[in-house]
């Protein structure tokens, strides 16, 4: 929210001074309904429910590391070889769902070693920057600090299934 729609809510505030905004930045998922919000965006498999949803785009993941991190444990060549690393977790998912890859059409599921757990994504990026473990993550948390070599990716060849990110909307409001 803050890295990518700050500059837009902005130009949204200024174009609409009529329209008072509250913006809850966090990454729990909330309760539209219950806690009277009028939109959230969400990412990954939607879960039935009386929500709108209308799709955005699509995100996409990676797993990096430092170049201090892989300099002083390897680099991993295979996902079967993070049970040997150190990893980042992001805590607002489930472990399930965590450290996925797919190998010619099989879907692969690792859990490295947990370095650190956290329930922020900026919080792990930082982690990474410096050195802490490999953190698998969307691409829109890290693409800075990759294209900066700050951060290298690493098992490219073992994918991850993007997830749609979605604006949702409580039914029976009237949205624009």
């Amino acid at each position: 929210g803050y890295r990518h729609l700050s500059s837009a809510i902005a130009d949204f505030a200024i174009e609409h001074p009529d329209i008072d905004l509250s913006l809850d930045l966090n990454d729990r998922e909330i309760d539209l309904v219950a806690e009277g919000f009028d939109i959230a965006i969400r990412i990954g498999e939607l879960k039935d429910s009386s929500l709108i949803a209308r799709k955005l785009g699509v995100i996409r993941f990676v797993t990096v590391a430092s170049s201090a991190y892989l300099e002083r444990n390897g680099i991993p060549r295979h996902p079967f070889e993070l049970s040997q690393h150190d990893g980042l977790f992001y805590s607002n998912i489930s472990d399930k769902q965590q450290w996925q890859f797919n190998d010619q059409h099989k879907s692969l599921s690792v859990i490295p070693q947990q370095r650190l757990r956290a329930n922020n994504g900026d919080f792990l990026t930082r982690a990474a920057l410096k050195g802490l473990g490999i953190y698998q993550c969307p691409t829109f948390l890290v693409d800075e600090y990759i294209r900066k070599g700050e951060l290298r990716v690493i098992l490219e060849d073992y994918s991850r299934k993007q997830l749609g990110i979605h604006a949702m909307f409580p039914p029976g409001r009237l949205i624009p």
